[in-house]
């Protein structure tokens, strides 16, 4: 069987969060219900002193990725949309934090 959308947020952050850690003083990964496809939840957030973001994925297709700049006080949409066929969720993890890295690259925590 293939991994729910939700099981595989699940994978990628348990292999790849940790370099989100090392910029961030807060990190969290909340799940709810990883198995059912259509209730099934999982909400990566971080916090620092530069910005905070919030990536939410339902197994039902949707994303949803979005960024505080607590230095300019502005929200930035990463994404907001229902998943294509093709989308590969680990590469869009990817996607989404190496261009929250970049919006702290130089400003530490």
């Amino acid at each position: 069987m293939t991994d729910t959308i939700v099981q595989q947020v699940q994978t990628w952050f348990a292999s790849r969060g940790r370099v989100l850690s090392q910029r961030f003083s807060k990190i969290n990964l909340l799940l709810s219900s990883p198995t059912d496809l259509v209730k099934g939840q999982a909400t990566i957030q971080v916090d620092g002193e530069k910005a905070g973001a919030s990536i939410t994925f339902w197994n039902k297709g949707d994303v949803e990725a979005m960024v505080l700049d607590k230095t300019s006080g502005k929200n930035h949409v990463l994404d907001d949309r229902v998943l294509a066929a093709n989308d590969d969720v680990s590469v869009l993890l990817q996607g989404y934090s190496d261009r929250l890295l970049a919006l702290v690259k130089d400003n530490g925590r």
